[in-house]
């Protein structure tokens, strides 16, 4: 009997997920539509009129000054995360040295910027050996939680510590956060947002349709 209920109240809750999911795609059937129209490879247009990016001042992992003019001329790739993210930051900046080496000439046009969110342990001597690790070209930026704050929010990225649960009682944590990579021209103007499941191949291809 127990056994009955238990597989009924399962069926029920499925049934009220599928209605709840058909119900959403119908209220959003316009803009999956647009989305679905565009294709993987075509800049993505469901964010067209939101202001992103912004003057920003930081300091890389050279431990130079640097804003958002330092980079002027030059297309930009930029992620935000952290160094202790122990799986989606290392992917990520694994896969961008494989799309600037996927790009060839056209890499030189491009710097890739890795921005952490988690200022007070993501020090500029923490910094310097981390980006090594994965691309020379690739520029890591920190500075002081009101300059990352302040630049997260004019990128509109979400990033929140989270106390870890298997050690309530320390003051470890780790950092939730969005995993877009960006896109901006030699102007600074934002141009395009790439998803995180992204591969490399694909990476690459967005950016040559942008640089066109």
């Amino acid at each position: 009997m127990a056994q009955r209920t238990l597989r009924y109240a399962i069926l029920v809750l499925a049934a009220l997920m599928l209605v709840g999911i058909g119900i959403w795609a119908f209220v959003h059937r316009d803009r999956l539509e647009r989305l679905s129209s565009q294709g993987e490879n075509q800049p993505s247009k469901a964010i067209a009129g939101v202001t992103i990016g912004g003057p920003f001042t930081l300091t890389n992992h050279r431990g130079e000054t640097v804003t958002e003019k330092s980079f002027d001329g030059r297309w930009r790739l930029v992620f935000f995360g952290f160094i202790h993210c122990p799986d989606i930051c290392p992917t990520k900046l694994t896969n961008l040295g494989m799309v600037m080496e996927l790009l060839g000439d056209q890499a030189a046009k491009i710097v890739p910027i890795f921005v952490t969110v988690d200022p007070e342990r993501d020090t500029v001597a923490v910094m310097k050996d981390y980006v090594a690790a994965f691309d020379s070209r690739l520029v890591g930026l920190t500075g002081s939680p009101a300059q990352i704050d302040a630049m997260v929010k004019s990128f509109r990225v979400y990033a929140q510590k989270v106390p870890l649960k298997d050690k309530p009682e320390s003051r470890d944590y780790t950092v939730d956060h969005s995993a877009y990579t960006y896109i901006f021209g030699p102007n600074n103007e934002f141009i395009d947002v790439m998803a995180y499941d992204l591969t490399p191949e694909k990476m690459a291809e967005r950016i040559r349709s942008n640089l066109q």
